[in-house]
């Protein structure tokens, strides 16, 4: 069994730590954290390959600029025969406040263009995505092609770098035990940020639903 994590992004530097770039950030941390080494670029991406427990794993970042990243993913997963719903999708979330995160079961993609290119390029929506939560901004005279396109506020730096690294965790979880155990460990958690007397991201697991809200 083999599975394919994608982070969603745009390449550039100019782009780097924009919010619309938090799946890039998820990926490139559980790179380290698995101590993988990106392969010269294939399939028009950025590709980590290695394991999760016993389990075969392509990291992705399309560097075909989000609008278009179904063109990098679905000759990959085409290649190696990897179903829908073994690619999990990371993308950001307007719907979600910093600090929350939502793992999916397919569904609709709410407008996001990263999404609307997977769907058209896998042909089904049927594919697990991790919501990396990043709100709405509090200034209406913000768009939201602005807000996304910038990185977050210094004071959200903390939460955000917790985020990410529960990201991780929710996506190893995903691999080595699947979506829906995944979602029953991990929807509903807190994300809070690690302080000298405080070193876990999270708070204990409760009996939170895993279905969508």
């Amino acid at each position: 069994m083999k599975w394919i994590v994608v982070g969603l992004g745009n390449p550039g530097l100019q782009y780097v730590r924009d919010r619309h770039n938090a799946g890039f950030h998820v990926i490139d941390a559980l790179s380290n954290t698995l101590g993988l080494t990106a392969s010269q670029p294939r399939f028009r991406g950025e590709l980590f390959e290695g394991r999760i427990g016993s389990t075969d794993v392509i990291l992705v970042k399309p560097l075909t600029y989000m609008n278009l990243s179904g063109e990098s993913v679905a000759p990959l997963a085409d290649l190696y025969q990897v179903p829908p719903d073994q690619i999990l999708v990371i993308h950001d979330e307007l719907e979600l406040p910093l600090g929350r995160l939502k793992l999916k079961k397919g569904g609709g993609e709410a407008g996001h263009r990263g999404l609307l290119s997977l769907s058209q390029e896998l042909e089904t929506r049927s594919y697990p995505r991790l919501r990396f939560g990043i709100g709405r901004p509090t200034d209406p005279n913000i768009s939201i092609p602005d807000y996304v396109l910038h990185p977050p506020s210094p004071d959200e730096e903390d939460l955000w770098e917790a985020s990410v690294q529960q990201a991780v965790s929710v996506t190893i979880s995903c691999v080595e035990d699947g979506v829906a155990a995944a979602m029953n460990q991990w929807n509903g958690r807190r994300i809070s940020v690690p302080t000298d007397e405080n070193d876990n991201l999270d708070t204990p697991p409760g009996n939170s639903p895993s279905g969508e809200k």
